[in-house]
């Protein structure tokens, strides 16, 4: 089972350095920095080979433990998902959840759709995700202040 899941927390982990900190969620931790974060999700057909538990327990716990680990506002840090195999879907962009309880209900029962992995066609939404200003909080704060 690691070894499956261990594909998309490697996913996750890139996409949490790319915004510059990653998290370990903690029953007491919170990360209170400001950041615009796409979560990209390998909804390919290897992720549940084992059974869909790794989708739903695994892939989808993970990935509300991060996003539950910051504070999340259209001012400070907001989330966008995205799920990735032959296709790419845009769950929901940056700002569609403005609280972290609607974003957390949110996040869990997506389902899985299945198939081959492309996750340079991921990277590659995930980016105009994160380059469309109207979604990005730290864009609107750049835009605002200058230079954060």
């Amino acid at each position: 089972m690691f070894k499956k899941t261990s594909k998309v927390f490697l996913y996750l982990i890139t996409m949490l350095n790319a915004v510059g900190k990653f998290v370990h969620r903690t029953a007491d931790l919170t990360c209170v920095r400001a950041a615009d974060i796409v979560l990209m999700l390998d909804q390919s057909t290897s992720i549940v080979v084992q059974g869909y538990d790794n989708w739903y327990v695994n892939v989808l716990g993970f990935a509300r433990s991060v996003a539950g680990a910051f504070p999340i506002s259209p001012d400070r840090t907001q989330v966008g998902l995205m799920k990735f195999s032959d296709d790419i879907e845009v769950v929901f962009y940056l700002n569609e959840h403005g609280d972290r309880e609607s974003l957390l209900r949110a996040m869990q029962n997506i389902n899985i759709n299945l198939g081959d992995t492309n996750i340079a066609a991921a990277l590659r939404t995930a980016r105009e995700v994160i380059r469309v200003a109207k979604y990005s909080a730290l864009y609107q704060k750049r835009a605002k202040f200058g230079k954060l």
